[in-house]
């Protein structure tokens, strides 16, 4: 389940228009902190990226497990 605010696109049909202040492509490394840093700051912030929503809770610290 995704938190408030996440949207895949099957949420958002067709043709949609979303306001903001800044659009982020890539919620990496560099652009979760960069969407962070913009969203503190007070601007509305969108994330774009091509991967899926994966929770936390399916993350591990061990290596092997994570390439399967």
């Amino acid at each position: 389940m995704r938190p408030d605010g996440v949207f895949g696109r099957e949420d958002l049909p067709g043709d949609t228009d979303l306001q903001c202040d800044a659009v982020v492509v890539g919620t990496g490394a560099g652009g979760g902190v960069i969407a962070a840093e913009l969203a503190e700051a007070g601007l509305d912030v969108i994330m774009l990226e091509e991967g899926g929503y994966h929770d936390t809770s399916e993350f591990t610290p061990q290596a092997s497990a994570m390439i399967r």
